[in-house]
């Protein structure tokens, strides 16, 4: 399904879930400890999944601001809300598997504070996107809602991510 208002975001979201799905069968494939940049190249691809899922909150939180300096409301269809939520579900998913691989798990372990914001925003951002209706709203506001409060944690997340893959791979 093409969304109305946002007809690129389904095609990013399921893109990025592609690229996060080969990452994971490589990743398993592996029996040998991973190289440094074998291991730089896992977190940057997770890193890529993250902040497809921050760019399609950007985008709508973007049109959402320019109705509102227009004085126009931002009506997304419930089809179209479905359709975006149930992506971004999936693509959290894969991303959930790639943080319980054990090379990930070793990464994160050498970042706490990383790995505390990975597992509340991944685990706590499916369970957001399972009932954003029951908290949010079944409305367009409820789903605008959710959208600011995910692209909020994301970037922070984003933030700490970049910071933990520079300390780790300086080259």
């Amino acid at each position: 399904m093409s969304s109305l208002l946002f007809a690129d975001v389904p095609g990013i979201l399921n893109d990025t879930y592609d690229l996060i799905h080969r990452v994971i069968d490589d990743v398993r494939r592996l029996r040998r400890k991973l190289s440094n940049r074998e291991l730089k190249q896992i977190v940057t691809d997770f890193r890529r999944g993250v902040q497809a899922i921050n760019l399609v909150c950007i985008k709508i939180t973007a049109k959402e601001e320019v109705n509102r300096r227009n004085n126009t409301t931002t009506n997304i269809s419930s089809l179209e809300r479905d359709d975006i939520a149930e992506k971004i579900d999936i693509l959290n998913q894969e991303l959930n598997r790639i943080v319980e691989t054990d090379v990930m798990k070793e990464f994160l372990g050498e970042h706490p504070g990383l790995a505390e914001k990975a597992y509340m925003k991944l685990y706590g951002e499916r369970e957001d996107a399972l009932s954003y209706k029951d908290i949010y709203g079944d409305t367009s506001k409820g789903f605008l809602d959710w959208i600011h409060a995910m692209r909020e944690y994301t970037t922070r997340f984003l933030s700490e991510l970049n910071e933990a893959i520079n300390a780790s791979f300086q080259n």
